[in-house]
């Protein structure tokens, strides 16, 4: 079965966070919708991510 606490995954990136959201990843991974809101904090948390150069 499913174990308590699993989550979901993204690459720190917008556009890897834009993908899961347009293909319904989130929706798939909690098994619910995500708020907007929700959505939102997370756009704004990953666009404050200090940016790592190679």
């Amino acid at each position: 079965g499913k174990k308590a606490g699993r989550g979901a995954y993204i690459c720190p990136q917008v556009e890897c966070l834009e993908q899961a959201i347009k293909s319904g990843r989130f929706e798939r991974a909690f098994e619910r919708r995500v708020p907007e809101a929700v959505l939102d904090s997370l756009r704004q948390a990953i666009q404050e991510l200090p940016v790592e150069h190679e």
